[in-house]
């Protein structure tokens, strides 16, 4: 096994072991409201989940242009720097509901699998490049599932770029 696949597997394992800390921690963290939705509100207001999150998908973006008109080490110093906003927006976790931390949680895993990959990436034309840009896009998808949910939460927020 590759140190890029070894380093994605063990961070995606990482993520989703503190997903469950998280999860399970949920109980334990105070939100302000007294329905589900209004400490759904108070989360997503209180914390810097729309920034962090729209910075991933500015990364996405940053990424596809290195691939486009860049070369490998721009591609890896962009993906180096997405690993880093990943911790970041993971660090907003958990939410108030357990299906919302999940399906964040389902990106950042996406995203960390992806940053993982491209970082190491030896050329723009690689397997491992493909496979990080399919981790990308499930992640904007997780995202855009984020963006539902939160939604019927009484939040509205639209993943930019």
């Amino acid at each position: 096994m590759s140190g890029a696949r070894r380093a994605g597997t063990a961070g995606a394992a990482g993520l989703a072991a503190l997903a469950l800390t998280s999860v399970l921690a949920g109980g334990c963290v105070s939100y302000s409201g007294s329905s589900l939705p209004a400490k759904v509100r108070s989360w997503a207001t209180s914390t810097s989940l729309v920034a962090n999150n729209d910075t991933l998908v500015d990364d996405v973006a940053r990424a596809r242009l290195a691939l486009i008109r860049g070369t490998a080490i721009e591609l890896r110093t962009v993906c180096s720097g997405f690993e880093a906003d990943i911790g970041t927006a993971y660090g907003t976790l958990p939410s108030p509901s357990p299906v919302l931390t999940y399906t964040f949680n389902q990106a950042d895993e996406a995203f960390f699998k992806a940053a993982a990959l491209c970082a190491n990436a030896a050329s723009l034309k690689g397997a491992g490049v493909r496979r990080a840009l399919g981790d990308m896009e499930a992640g904007e998808r997780e995202l855009w599932r984020a963006a539902g949910e939160l939604a019927g939460f009484g939040f509205r927020w639209v993943p930019h770029r």
